[in-house]
């Protein structure tokens, strides 16, 4: 009878045993939902901590901008201010020269309603003769 009396009481340590770690697990996975739940907190901390930052970044180089002018308000122009600036106004003029880019996005978007390359239909409510003038003044004024 003594080795039912022992089994007995190993099943019963066992049980003790199985109850001990279920109750470790359970805290366990408390412990890791909580964690879930404070990275999920600080993820959008963070994002909001970015934002903040680019908003200060932003308003910083404003005033340091302002600081800079009034600080060289009355000096002249100096020889690479003024190289940049010849250098901006050549890209202005560049993009807005009609020969480059206006005119030719347009007639890209007159040629792609032309040749029926439109999936919607409904944007180029164009008569047939309007748009054939339009395309024959485009082809006049710039030719492909």
């Amino acid at each position: 009878m003594v080795g039912f009396k022992e089994l007995l009481r190993r099943l019963k340590v066992q049980d003790q045993m199985t109850k001990q770690h279920q109750t470790r697990l359970d805290i366990i996975s408390e412990d890791i939902s909580e964690l879930q739940k404070n990275q999920t907190t600080s993820v959008a901390k963070i994002a909001q901590y970015k934002r903040k930052l680019m908003d200060l970044s932003h308003r910083t180089l404003q005033v340091l901008i302002k600081q800079e002018i009034q600080r060289k308000s009355g000096y002249a122009i100096q020889a690479d201010e003024e190289q940049l600036r010849v250098q901006l106004d050549t890209i202005q003029g560049e993009l807005n020269a009609p020969t480059q880019f206006k005119v030719t996005t347009s007639k890209t978007i007159i040629l792609k309603f032309v040749s029926g390359g439109s999936a919607d239909k409904k944007l180029c409510n164009l008569q047939a003769g309007i748009l054939y003038t339009c395309v024959s003044y485009l082809q006049l004024e710039l030719p492909f």
